[in-house]
C-alpha cells in the first residue's frame, strides 16, 4: 500500500478503500499466525461434510427460472 500524504484529501470512496485494505491485511496476518500456531486447520485438510453443496461431475447444475408465485 502506498503512503498517503494527506488523509483529509481522500474522497469517501478512497477512504473506505484504504480502511478495507488495512482490515484485510490485519485479518490475513491474524489468520497466518493462528494457522502457524495450529488453531486454524488448513482448508484442504478438512473432511468434506456429507451435506456439502458441491455436485459431482456427473450431476448437471440447474437453476429454476423465476416464474409467477402463487
Amino acid at each position: 500500500m502506498d503512503a498517503i500524504d494527506n488523509v483529509a484529501e481522500l474522497s469517501p470512496t478512497d477512504r473506505r478503500r484504504e480502511v478495507a485494505a488495512l482490515l484485510a491485511q490485519g485479518v490475513a496476518r491474524w489468520r497466518k499466525r493462528e494457522k502457524a500456531a495450529g488453531f486454524i486447520p488448513a482448508l484442504d485438510s478438512l473432511p468434506a461434510p456429507e451435506n456439502r453443496l458441491e455436485l459431482s461431475g456427473e450431476s448437471p447444475l440447474s437453476v429454476p427460472t423465476a416464474g409467477p408465485r402463487g
